[in-house]
Formats: C-alpha cells, sequence, structure tokens
C-alpha cells in the first residue's frame, strides 16, 4: 500500500487532487494527522480536531465521471465494515448505520463523513483510454467530537474505544480493495447498492430531505433507485432525490437500521 503521511496539510483531498495534476494515477492514500481546511460536502467546513482520522484515497477507473460518483456507496461499505471489525475485535456492541448519502452514523450520530471527487486523469499519450480519478476523503472521529449547531456528533472515544489512525487505515483500506473489485467499475452497482443499504437506514424510516433549493421534503424511505438516488414515498407518491441532506425525524430507534 502506498502511503504518505503528513503531520498537517491544508486538506488530505486537497493534496490528492494536486498529486492528479501532477499526473499521479495513484492507487495512494494520504493520511494526515492535521487539517488546516478540511472540506465536507457542498463546501462546508469539516473541523478537524487533533488526534482523529483524516485521510484520502487517490486512484484511478476507466469509466466516466457520472459512474464514478457510485465510489461513494463502495466508501461507506468499507468504512462502515472497518468500524465493525474495531468493534467485534474489542468485544464491544455497535450500533452503526449508514446515512444516505455519505454518512456513517454510531447510536444516531455522526461519526465520520465521506466526501469523493472526480475528475479527468490525465492522459500520458492521445490513444490512451480516457481515465477518471478519484479521491475519497475520510473524516471520522476518534478521540473527539465537534459540538455541530445542526447535528449530534459521537467518537470512538465515547464509547471506549481507543483506536490509532493507522489502526483503522490498515483494516479500512484492505475492505476498500475488496469493494472496489466488486464494484468493478460499475458492472456491479447493484451488488453494493444491496450490500450498502443492508448497513443504512431501513425502508419505512420518517425522514426529512434538505434538497438545497429551499425545499424539505418529509416522508419514508422507499429505496434506493438503481444509480443510488434515495427513493422517498411522500402523500402517496415516490419521488427520486438525486443530491440532500437527510435527518431522520423523531421516533423508533430499532427502525433506524437493518443491522449487519
Amino acid at each position: 500500500m502506498q502511503l504518505l503521511e503528513f503531520d498537517e496539510i491544508d486538506s488530505t483531498n486537497q493534496e490528492a487532487l494536486r498529486r492528479v495534476v501532477a499526473g499521479d494515477k495513484g492507487p495512494l492514500w494520504i493520511l494526515a494527522n492535521r487539517q488546516t481546511g478540511g472540506r465536507g460536502r457542498r463546501g462546508r467546513t469539516w473541523i478537524s480536531e487533533d488526534g482523529n482520522f483524516f485521510a484520502s484515497f487517490l486512484d484511478t477507473t476507466g469509466c466516466d465521471i457520472a459512474d464514478a460518483a457510485q465510489i461513494s456507496f463502495v466508501a461507506g461499505i468499507a468504512l462502515f465494515d472497518a468500524v465493525n471489525d474495531l468493534f467485534w475485535l474489542n468485544r464491544k456492541p455497535s450500533n452503526l448505520m449508514l446515512k444516505w448519502p455519505n454518512d456513517l452514523l454510531l447510536d444516531g450520530k455522526k461519526l465520520a463523513g465521506i466526501l469523493t471527487e472526480c475528475t479527468p486523469g490525465r492522459r500520458l499519450q492521445e490513444h490512451m483510454q480516457p481515465e477518471t480519478a478519484f479521491v475519497i476523503g475520510i473524516g471520522l472521529n476518534l478521540t473527539t467530537s465537534p459540538d455541530l449547531p445542526d447535528r449530534p456528533a459521537i467518537a470512538l472515544s465515547d464509547c471506549r474505544l481507543e483506536i490509532q489512525p493507522q489502526e483503522l487505515l490498515q483494516p479500512l483500506a484492505g475492505h476498500l480493495d475488496r469493494w472496489l473489485g466488486i464494484w468493478n467499475e460499475g458492472r456491479d452497482i447493484a451488488t453494493v447498492l444491496e450490500e450498502w443499504q443492508k448497513r443504512a437506514m431501513k425502508p419505512g424510516t420518517e425522514i426529512s430531505v434538505h434538497t438545497g433549493h429551499d425545499e424539505v421534503i418529509s416522508g419514508k424511505i422507499a429505496g434506493l433507485s438503481p444509480r443510488g438516488e434515495l427513493r422517498v414515498e411522500t402523500f402517496g407518491e415516490v419521488r427520486t432525490i438525486s443530491f440532500g441532506d437527510v435527518e431522520a425525524l423523531e421516533g423508533d430507534p430499532d427502525n433506524m437500521q437493518n443491522g449487519k
């Protein structure tokens, strides 16, 4: 596994994207102790507190950018499985759950976030097949959790799990490699989406979705579309949502998770 480690960096994703511009094709992991400019979805700041996990994975794929976006689901499964392994190895129960499209929750609180970014790769020769470079950025609360105004957060240390970043990186890299192989550049996205849903909120869970267009959609989860869009049943119809922030409404917590 090729790994670059930094004591401090602006953003592991930004470093990965700089390397794409320089012609790096990966596979490459970038791990940092601190970030000064961590980013989340929709331009949000990712609060990068010392002792937590900040890493990005850079690689290339032969599929186009639209299909490469499916890698977010691959990354979610890999992260879920890696963290679940830590609980199992420490003989502790876990209540992990994936939240569409890119969060990992623990006991209903945000434990980790995933930011995937795709860009055309650099062709060294004109006759070469175009490639898409993708970056998977992962931030996970190991020791501390930020005080977020809009959502509760949690760290693994709150469950008496004392984990170093390198202890998470090794199993995470293994799971990601395995699931990227199963995804097979989009040829088996159906299996990936099926497995992702096994680790996510159950169909029927009541949610609200902020679509980013001053619109809030409330309803029940009705699964995913074949391309990974969220399907929400509301007022007797099913709406398909390609972008938004999901919030589970108050209700029976046992109805939120399928388990794995």
